[in-house]
């Protein structure tokens, strides 16, 4: 099975992170920290000047343990955070198809 993973750029092509996970095949992860951490029920984003949020609902998604083969990450980092060492816990879902509302503008205090 070839490995699921993932590159992006950010900021403008500065900072950059890239991984590669091996999904446990028998390694369901449904322990409610787990479940909770990964749970995605909308979205920010800026447009126009204008911060949005947009509701999204899903069924149960597959969620797997998994062990981390490439971390090379430099995003954490590039928002100020500072970060010692490889994530303690490693997750991978396949993913679930998601429905996404209208989006709502947020206003600003």
């Amino acid at each position: 099975m070839e490995e699921p993973g993932y590159s992006t750029r950010r900021f403008r092509g500065g900072a950059r992170s890239d991984f590669a996970v091996s999904p446990e095949p028998d390694g369901e992860a449904t322990d409610p920290l787990s479940v909770h951490l990964t749970a995605r029920f909308g979205l920010h984003t800026h447009f126009r000047g204008r911060t949005l949020y947009v509701p999204n609902t899903h069924g149960p998604w597959p969620l797997y343990r998994a062990d981390l083969i490439l971390h090379d990450d430099e995003l954490v980092g590039a928002a100020g955070i500072t970060v010692v060492g490889p994530p303690e816990s490693v997750l991978f879902s396949p993913g679930v198809r998601t429905h996404f509302g209208r989006p709502r503008v947020l206003e600003h205090p």
